[in-house]
């Protein structure tokens, strides 16, 4: 891959207000000294974002991949999309999005579809076709489309 690019937005507005926030230090990791004591920037702004936004809700996830290249001689674009929506039994797009494909990855493991061991880019280990059919089942859908 020669390049990559991806973006999360949470809600309109998303990045202008965190680029505020990192702006001013509170991602840093590099402790300060308030009141005598050592507070690390960033440990302290996860503490207040966990108590300030709403970790629940309904919400929606969506994801555009483009793909470009050279496979068997030929130029080669696709386009996968995906949209998820929050469930009724409280769990969020964003949960099922993160979390289903993790568990489906370590059932894989689980059962030797994946059989190697060591650090690897998904992409590299993990079989793709087999890969969205468990999320199929899982009511998560990806559509991709050859142009």
């Amino acid at each position: 891959i020669k390049y990559l690019d991806y973006k999360t937005i949470r809600y309109p507005g998303h990045c202008e207000k965190f680029k505020q926030f990192l702006d001013m230090g509170l991602g840093d990791q590099k402790p300060i000294r308030i009141n005598n004591q050592k507070v690390i920037p960033r440990d302290l702004f996860v503490k207040l974002l966990f108590r300030q936004i709403p970790t629940i809700g309904k919400d929606v996830v969506l994801l555009k991949v483009f793909c470009e290249g050279i496979k068997d001689n030929k130029n080669k674009y696709l386009e996968y999309s995906m949209i998820d929506y929050y469930e009724d039994n409280n769990i969020s797009a964003m949960m099922r999005t993160t979390g289903y494909p993790v568990s489906i990855t370590a059932q894989m493991i689980e059962r030797g579809v994946i059989k190697k061991k060591g650090v690897f880019c998904s992409e590299e280990i993990i079989p793709s076709k087999l890969f969205f059919e468990e999320l199929k089942k899982r009511d998560i859908n990806i559509k991709i489309e050859e142009k």
